[in-house]
């Protein structure tokens, strides 16, 4: 039985080893067919957008440490019911925003992660909100030019207890609606949020673990 798989294992590679030559080379040998072009340059464009594009933004937010160490806490002023609502908040006559490398994320990819977070908590957790905060880091936001001023964050303490509480007070408000978003700190998704500054018309924090 083990020289009959050992036989069929053979033949198995012989047969792979001659689909390929004909596949990738001409019958003479001479001249590379234009598929293993076509195949070399899919590999190519892979490698960019799966590694290089996340590489980028790993090596742009190097403080952050692991996959779940960047979080928003948003305050909405109504209580989202449907990816429709989110997207009347956020993503009014907008399709599309360009991520960290440049590329374009249609927004429908954006808000149905955004809803899928909302439906998975209850909007005002007190435990859920001071979890986020205390121990990380707030990265200013920048009111003029409407970005994260990342290199004011060089060695700034800590949240405390104590400042995440009052953190917590100060924005919930009776009609605010708070939820938190914890990102993927290299999936270029999320960090569409943060190079757009997608909530920047709302109350908000975004935090980081050093």
């Amino acid at each position: 039985m083990i020289l009959l798989n050992l036989f069929y294992s053979n033949q198995f590679y012989k047969n792979l080893e001659r689909n390929l030559n004909s596949v990738f080379l001409l019958k003479n040998n001479s001249f590379i067919n234009p598929l293993i072009v076509f195949f070399l340059f899919q590999n190519v464009y892979f490698i960019y957008k799966f590694i290089w594009r996340r590489l980028k933004i790993k090596i742009r937010y190097g403080f952050v440490s692991n996959s779940s160490s960047m979080s928003f806490i948003v305050a909405f002023p109504f209580e989202p019911q449907n990816e429709s609502d989110l997207k009347e908040l956020l993503f009014q006559n907008v399709s599309s925003l360009p991520d960290e490398g440049g590329e374009e994320i249609g927004v429908e990819e954006i808000i149905r992660e955004l809803f899928k977070q909302i439906k998975n908590q209850k909007s005002n957790n007190k435990e859920m909100v001071t979890g986020r905060l205390e121990g990380f880091l707030i990265i200013p936001f920048d009111e003029a030019q409407k970005n994260y001023n990342f290199k004011v964050v060089l060695e700034p303490d800590s949240i405390t207890h104590e400042e995440a509480q009052n953190i917590f007070e100060e924005i919930d408000k009776p009609e605010n609606f708070i939820y938190v978003f914890i990102l993927d700190s290299i999936d270029y998704v999320h960090q569409t949020l943060v190079v757009n500054s997608v909530f920047k018309n709302l109350d908000h924090r975004l935090v980081v673990n050093h």
